[in-house]
């Protein structure tokens, strides 16, 4: 059970409250386990992440979905994140937390995917884990940093 907050409401006004889910509005995220990987390039690892977000309307209306997504920020100087152009393009871009929005408008019976790739070049001798807390079957094989210092 959780706590809201709710403005004053004139009477004779519209209230619109959230009951829970929404089963006719469904949203798949799916990082693309064939694409995501490290690609170790001299003395660089480079991880890519690769995330698909599907949204379908099942109603009868049209609906406005708004889709927020994260990417990782970097302060270190020696760690270098890049959005990637492949990404289907944001509606707002948050670049300093690394925050992205999509508002669509999605017609009855329609789908839309939000496609977003992103990667992150660290120093071989930097230590990261980008799945930790996650199954570890969950992460490509090949996405093993080298050890070394923490990140």
């Amino acid at each position: 059970m959780g706590t809201s907050h709710l403005a004053f409401v004139s009477p004779g006004r519209a209230l619109k409250l959230s009951f829970g889910i929404d089963e006719e509005l469904k949203v798949q995220r799916v990082r693309d386990p064939k694409r995501t990987r490290v690609v170790r390039s001299g003395r660089k690892n480079i991880f890519r992440f690769v995330i698909d977000t599907e949204i379908a309307n099942y109603k009868a209306t049209k609906e406005t979905v708004f889709v927020v997504d994260n990417y990782p920020v970097s302060d270190v100087e020696e760690a270098v994140v890049k959005l990637e152009r492949e990404t289907t393009r944001p509606t707002v871009n948050k670049e300093k937390v690394g925050r992205l929005q999509w508002d669509l408008v999605l017609d009855p019976g329609k789908k839309r995917t939000i496609h977003l790739e992103y990667t992150v070049t660290l120093p071989k001798d930097f230590h990261w884990n980008p799945f930790a807390g996650e199954d570890e079957n969950a992460a490509p094989q090949d996405m093993n940093p080298s050890l070394g210092p923490s990140f």
